[in-house]
């Protein structure tokens, strides 16, 4: 059975960075190490400095992020309906750049320096999600092929698998606190209405598995 913990931290950036960051950028130590399946989420936070070489107009962000051993690696995202215009991408010790988004294949447990930099200086929030054992897929997304849409949402999402067993899928606020929860069968509607704005993770439950999603309400 694959235990499932979601850990969300509301922090403020500490004033320090690495040596290939100068002392202006917001530093963030992110520790996953505890559980190989959590998520870390920042406080609304704006870039600043340089780091990596980065030059005017690109101003920085750094996390030093550490993860659990038996953890594959991490996803790096902002929580916004509003993202950055034009290419948006991470560095890992300030090697290639990778894409915002995409998973970042890790080979020890660090810590690891993740840089963002990027124009302007809007107040953004961070995800970190750290992806459990090898594949950074649940056996039961995999088997059932699990569909959530639209994202981002309004007033309604869809849930869609190929799944014939009962399911339960539980709507989970930054804070960790369940906001909305029900059954559902191979393709659900599930009513937003009452549901504010934000960034948000949905569990789906069926036969002691479980998969987790991200999405975002507008």
């Amino acid at each position: 059975m694959k235990k499932l913990i979601l850990l969300f931290m509301l922090l403020n950036p500490i004033l320090m960075s690495s040596q290939t960051c100068d002392s202006l950028v917001p530093f963030f130590a992110v520790d996953l190490s505890s559980d190989p399946d959590s998520v870390w989420i920042s406080s609304p936070v704006q870039r600043a400095g340089y780091c990596c070489g980065s030059v005017y107009p690109d101003v920085c962000i750094e996390f030093e992020v550490t993860i659990a051993s038996s953890a594959s690696g991490i996803i790096v995202n902002i929580i916004s309906s509003q993202l950055p215009m034009g290419a948006v991408y991470t560095k890992n010790n300030c090697a290639d750049p990778l894409g915002l988004g995409s998973p970042l294949y890790l080979s020890s447990p660090g810590p690891h320096q993740i840089t963002f930099c990027k124009p302007g200086n809007n107040f953004y929030q961070y995800s970190i999600e750290s992806i459990p054992g090898t594949a950074g897929v649940s056996n039961y997304d995999e088997a059932y092929h699990v569909n959530i849409y639209p994202n981002p949402a309004n007033n309604f999402i869809i849930i869609e698998s190929k799944s014939n067993s009962d399911q339960i899928f539980k709507l989970i606020d930054v804070s960790g606190r369940v906001v909305l929860s029900g059954g559902i069968k191979e393709k659900e509607e599930i009513k937003l209405e009452s549901i504010s704005s934000g960034f948000y993770i949905i569990e789906i439950l069926s036969n002691n598995q479980s998969v987790k999603k991200k999405i975002i309400i507008e």
